[in-house]
């Protein structure tokens, strides 16, 4: 075997680009994608021969019809997986809320209870878009009024005139004549409640094998869920499930050009917060989600390539593990008690660090389960994503979605 090259992880290449035509592999600039792992394959179902014989043997077997399956895994950061995330949703990131221009005379803030309030004022929280959920950031205070300046900020409570936040970071007392700005940072992507608002795309992914020459492309292919792992002590995972048409082999790479892998920080539990019903919590010891829409690549008479991966209903569901102490989640758990779950992952301890947040805005615990050792008791909470259809929408305190993802670097 002297001279011979075998395929390296090392020297592999993963590119993905949204597709304009369904299976269409589509020209243009793909991106190039961070992994912990990725196998996508052309898989082919076996047909088997039933037939009863004298001989007791099986006579025939068939290739039937083809599709692609695999899976794209590695660790989650800002800006590395937007793409997948906006085809699972079938919508795209969006610029949320801001007001700018807010001047004292109208402007009041309650450090103590994370309330900015204004009165009086053209500005309104509700019509400018802001919702309950968002981080949203303060700008332009100068001199002694730069405690909030420019620091994440998570929004508990949206009203006309009057924004709620889980924590002031700083003394906040505006000068006379100080002007601000409140931005929701970053954009948000949602899994829109009208049929008319999705945007149902597909995506080609190219697996190039750069030391033996190899092109895999990947065509019609749909994410059709998303998992994420994140432990106390770790980097939180990302885990994408594919479903696609076609797979084809060629000795040219397709895309290369692709742009470079994202190189923002990875993120971790140990920096940011985990709100619970707006309440930040530090007792929760893991944390897991998993995003899964009913999916299906449909056979078809006549040809060996499925005419298209159908998805349907979203289903989210998960579990967080917290070190047991006297509160009211077991109270909330056997009383269906609805609870906002909300946990930002930020890339450092600083105030305005990057981030990528998972927002729930309705959340229902449907089972608990407690272990027993001689040191920590910890509970298991499983709970269920529902959607906010009565409290959401356009004017409302909320999104009228199962889930909101908010990223501070999505382009």
């Amino acid at each position: 075997m002297s001279g011979t090259v075998f395929a390296r992880g090392s020297a592999k290449t993963l590119a993905a680009i949204a597709e304009t035509a369904y299976g269409v592999q589509p020209t243009g600039t793909a991106q190039l994608l961070r992994r912990t792992g990725a196998t996508l394959n052309l898989m082919v179902q076996e047909i088997d021969s039933q037939e009863i014989l004298a001989s007791q043997q099986m006579r025939d077997s068939r290739q039937g019809p083809r599709q692609v399956q695999g899976q794209i895994e590695g660790y989650l950061s800002p800006a590395s997986y937007d793409l997948l995330f906006e085809n699972l949703f079938r919508s795209s990131f969006y610029v949320g809320g801001s007001v700018t221009s807010i001047t004292d005379s109208v402007l009041t803030v309650n450090s103590t209870t994370g309330a900015i309030t204004l009165s009086g004022a053209a500005e309104n929280f509700l019509t400018s878009g802001f919702k309950i959920g968002d981080v949203a950031r303060i700008t332009g205070t100068s001199g002694a009024d730069t405690g909030d300046s420019n620091a994440n900020l998570q929004v508990t409570g949206v009203t006309a005139n009057a924004l709620t936040f889980a924590s002031l970071p700083g003394a906040v007392a505006y000068a006379t004549g100080q002007t601000v700005s409140i931005s929701t940072v970053g954009k948000k992507c949602i899994i829109p409640s009208l049929i008319t608002a999705q945007t149902l795309g597909s995506l080609t992914f190219e697996q190039w094998y750069s030391d033996i020459g190899v092109s895999e492309v990947s065509t019609g292919c749909r994410i059709t869920d998303i998992s994420l792992n994140v432990p106390p002590a770790g980097f939180a995972t990302f885990q994408a499930r594919v479903l696609g048409q076609q797979q084809t082999r060629s000795l040219t790479q397709a895309y290369p050009s692709a742009t470079p892998e994202s190189t923002s920080t990875l993120l971790t539990a140990t920096n940011g917060s985990l709100l619970i019903a707006g309440v930040p919590v530090a007792v929760v010891t893991g944390f897991n989600i998993q995003i899964a829409t009913q999916a299906m690549a449909q056979p078809v008479v006549g040809s060996n390539i499925v005419p298209d991966v159908f998805v349907g209903t979203f289903d989210i569901k998960g579990s967080l593990t917290a070190l047991m102490i006297a509160d009211n989640l077991t109270a909330d758990y056997l009383g269906e008690v609805e609870l906002q779950l909300a946990l930002l992952m930020t890339t450092s301890s600083l105030p305005n660090a990057d981030f990528v947040q998972i927002f729930l805005p309705r959340v229902k615990l449907m089972a608990e389960s407690k272990n027993d050792n001689d040191r920590e008791i910890t509970r298991s909470f499983n709970f269920v994503a529902l959607e906010q259809s009565l409290l959401g929408g356009t004017g409302t305190a909320f999104d009228d979605t199962m889930i909101v993802v908010q990223d501070s670097m999505a382009a």
